[in-house]
């Protein structure tokens, strides 16, 4: 190896260059200096690919969770969430399966819950027909006993006016006697 130095000469433009021949332990530091080059290189090399793997290792249960947690903001909750690590990530997993689950048994709970009311509305909805019906017939029973009393009292007023004007002849022919 050489080694080239360049140097420019005072005022009037001048350069002097100069070729030395390398010493040997110099052409060991830069054979030295390429090895360590060399090991950079593979060093950052193995760093990206285990970066690579750890980004790629958190990447993949977030989008399992992501894609879950859209399925239940859809209504979907026939999800299913793997956990697949104890670290926080699977915590959060386990946390989100749990909810899951929850929330089927609330969904479960508020449709049967629906069911029994539903019952009782159709029970007391029978109630307030049958109500209804006994209503009918006790306003025509009224009707027809109003309109009953109705005609007894005119017939009562005419009897009444019978028996008063026989009174009056009963009473005003015993009078004449």
């Amino acid at each position: 190896g050489l080694i080239f130095a360049y140097s420019p000469i005072g005022y009037y433009g001048g350069r002097i260059i100069t070729v030395v021949p390398l010493p040997p332990f110099l052409d060991k530091a830069v054979n030295l200096g390429y090895a360590f080059l060399l090991l950079g290189l593979v060093s950052a090399a193995v760093f990206l690919a285990l970066a690579w793997l750890t980004v790629r290792s958190f990447d993949m249960p977030l989008r399992s969770l992501i894609t879950a947690a859209d399925g239940v903001a859809s209504g979907r909750l026939s999800s299913e969430v793997k956990v697949e690590s104890a670290d926080e990530l699977g915590v959060l997993s386990m946390a989100f399966r749990e909810m899951l689950f929850n929330l089927r048994d609330v969904l479960e709970g508020s449709v049967e819950a629906a069911l029994e009311v539903m019952a009782e509305a159709t029970r007391a909805q029978g109630i307030v027909v049958d109500g209804n019906r006994s209503l009918a017939q006790i306003r025509f029973l009224c009707e027809r006993s109003r309109s009953g009393a109705v005609s007894q009292a005119r017939m009562m007023e005419g009897l009444a006016g019978a028996f008063a004007r026989l009174s009056e002849e009963v009473g005003g022919g015993s009078r004449r006697s």
